[in-house]
């Protein structure tokens, strides 16, 4: 079930980009299209980091990460490639989280599975 469930949020993410790459490509105007396509996928990475992180109870750090990217991006007034950048960074900061978050719990079976009842 929990397959199905992460298949469906990664086809509805990857229906959502192909939709909007035009207006990615309009919205990032100094952008190429190459850059609006790494966008794409950078929104598949960002919609699999997320749930992983979630389902691992670790939601403050996809707060901060969002906060960040707005201040970034809004409030000081980015776009273009600078735009592209920072959503990138955000998107990394979230993989590497969700990486660690991952190893954890695969260190924490393990050690489950070796402690004797």
């Amino acid at each position: 079930m929990i397959l199905l469930g992460l298949f469906l949020i990664h086809l509805a993410a990857a229906v959502v980009a192909f939709v909007f790459i035009d207006w990615l490509g309009r919205w990032f105007s100094d952008a190429t299209m190459t850059d609006a396509a790494l966008m794409s996928a950078a929104a598949f990475g960002a919609v699999a980091t997320i749930l992983i992180l979630i389902a691992h109870g670790r939601q403050g750090l996809i707060i901060a990460v969002a906060i960040i990217t707005f201040w970034a991006l809004v409030m000081f007034g980015a776009s273009g490639p600078t735009a592209v950048t920072i959503i990138v960074l955000a998107v990394a900061a979230l993989a590497v989280a969700s990486a660690v978050v991952l190893a954890e719990s695969f260190i924490a079976r393990r050690r489950a599975a070796r402690k004797p009842p």
